[in-house]
């Protein structure tokens, strides 16, 4: 019996060591972007070794690279279930579900994916994928609380502030949306973006108690009132148009806008400098 154990022992540390020696193999190829000759390596490694973790995941990234992602699915699930990887296994696993089309899938292994890695570096890409998913799916509040996540895990990333001043937007909360927007601008001082959008929203609210003015008349105490908000809002918005302008001096729009509140303001010798084909105050 004892000689049995031990021929049974080292037929099983001979078929380990080929399965290694032929996953080796399959990473030397995959990595020199042969992705075909590397499959084959690890489907040899998997014959002696299935639960080799490793291997399953470069089986399915070799399928992924060969275009057939129904393939690759059974590797990364493997992959997973032998807890491998942590959440970049789920991040191209998602990738194979979302070329075949299905995104409800594809959001499942991702949210599976974010709940089993939470410290994980790569959940970060994760929960991004998840809010892009929702936001495809018109679910703004959905996506709107997979941001604050990412947001959570890298405080210091303007992107997140930014992307969710925009769906802020579009919920209506022009309030908690500037507050992000200025948050955007605070981390990333050179955001374009975040300074036009800080800019455009009082400006645009500015413009529109201007017209309500007009339609009341000069006599109104009620369009006295407005116009003196209204100046307010411009000077409100003047500083984040100067920074844009700043940032992209041959932008057209912020350029035109900046005129407009020069006008506004009655700023006319900086109105001369942005005044559209030599118009005048």
């Amino acid at each position: 019996m004892l000689s049995l154990a031990l021929a049974l022992s080292a037929g099983w540390g001979q078929a380990q060591t080929r399965a290694t020696a032929f996953y080796q193999r399959g990473l030397d190829f995959y990595f020199q972007k042969q992705p075909g000759l590397a499959l084959e390596q690890f489907e040899r490694c998997l014959a002696r070794a299935p639960e080799m973790a490793s291997a399953n995941f470069y089986a399915a990234l070799s399928h992924q690279e060969l275009n057939d992602h129904r393939a690759a699915l059974e590797h990364f699930e493997q992959a997973e279930e032998l807890g491998f990887g942590g959440a970049k296994v789920f991040f191209y696993h998602h990738a194979s579900l979302m070329a075949l089309g299905d995104t409800a899938a594809a959001a499942q292994v991702l949210r599976a994916g974010a709940e089993r890695n939470p410290q994980d570096v790569n959940t970060e890409s994760l929960l991004v994928e998840l809010a892009n998913h929702h936001l495809r799916v018109q679910q703004p509040r959905a996506a709107l609380a997979y941001l604050d996540q990412c947001a959570l895990l890298a405080p210091r990333e303007p992107r997140y502030a930014k992307s969710k001043g925009m769906l802020l937007l579009e919920l209506g909360d022009t309030a908690t949306a500037t507050r992000e927007f200025a948050r955007c601008l605070e981390l990333c001082p050179s955001d374009f973006e975040a300074s036009f959008l800080l800019g455009t929203l009082p400006y645009n609210l500015g413009v529109r108690l201007s017209k309500q003015a007009e339609q009341l008349g000069a006599a109104s105490a009620q369009a006295t009132l407005l116009r003196l908000e209204a100046e307010r809002l411009f000077q409100e918005a003047l500083p984040h148009f100067e920074h844009a302008v700043s940032l992209r001096p041959d932008d057209p729009l912020s350029r035109e806008v900046l005129f407009n509140l020069y006008i506004k303001l009655r700023q006319y010798e900086n109105a001369a400098r942005f005044a559209p084909n030599g118009a005048g105050p």
